[in-house]
């Protein structure tokens, strides 16, 4: 059962998938924001983060076209 009324219960990961504890401080209004927008897709604060973070994670792993960086190869 979801820990509040009305919002699902997150399954991004399988049952019995350990899950760790992630702290940080932030504004009011950040921690506000978050409230709002979890309601708003109707999951939990933290399955909302978690989304967040995973998102950010994939957009800016994934090499551009435009990126500067390029791929040395290493020789032993």
């Amino acid at each position: 059962m979801a820990a509040v009324r009305g919002r699902s219960k997150r399954n991004t990961t399988p049952p019995g998938t350990p899950a760790v504890l992630l702290q940080g401080r932030v504004s009011v209004e950040a921690r506000d924001a978050a409230r709002i927008a979890a309601d708003e897709a109707g999951i939990s604060i933290a399955a909302y983060l978690e989304a967040l973070v995973l998102a950010d994670a994939e957009h800016r792993i994934v090499r551009r076209p435009d990126s500067p960086y390029h791929q040395e190869s290493m020789t032993a």
